[in-house]
C-alpha cells in the first residue's frame, strides 16, 4: 500500500513537526519548574479526595458538639441531627483547644476513624 505524497502533505507534516519541536522545550521547562517548586517546599500539605459510593451528608460528618453550636445545628436540621448523647463517644480532642470552647464530634458511624485523629499523625514522614 502506498501513501500519497504531495507537496501539501509534505508541508502539513513538516509544520506539525516544527510545532512539536517548538512546544517540547517549553513543556519540559514547565515540568522543571514544578519539580523545583516541590523540591524547595518546607512544609508538606496533601489534598485527600475520597470517592464515596452513594453519598455523604457533609453536615453530619463532623458535627458541632458544644452546647451552643449543637443547639444551632439541631435547630437547622431537626429531622437529621444527631443527639449529643449519640456523639459523646466520638468527640474530637484536638492538640490545641479551639477558641470559644468549640467542640466537634464525628458521626457515630465514623467511630473507626477516631483513633486516626487521636494519633495526631500528620501524614507520611518524608
Amino acid at each position: 500500500m502506498t501513501t500519497p505524497t504531495s507537496r501539501r502533505a509534505f508541508l502539513q507534516r513538516a509544520s506539525m513537526l516544527s510545532a512539536a519541536g517548538v512546544a517540547a522545550p517549553w513543556a519540559l521547562n514547565l515540568a522543571a519548574l514544578g519539580e523545583a517548586a516541590a523540591a524547595t517546599a518546607t512544609d508538606y500539605k496533601a489534598l485527600v479526595c475520597i470517592f464515596l459510593y452513594g453519598g455523604n451528608d457533609h453536615a453530619n460528618t463532623v458535627v458541632p458538639y458544644d452546647s451552643a453550636s449543637h443547639g444551632a445545628y439541631a435547630g437547622m436540621r431537626p429531622a437529621l441531627a444527631y443527639a449529643r448523647s449519640a456523639l459523646a463517644p466520638t468527640v474530637l480532642v484536638p492538640a490545641v483547644a479551639l477558641p470559644d470552647g468549640l467542640q466537634y464530634a464525628l458521626a457515630p458511624e465514623l467511630a473507626t476513624l477516631l483513633p486516626l485523629f487521636n494519633s495526631q499523625r500528620r501524614g507520611p514522614e518524608v
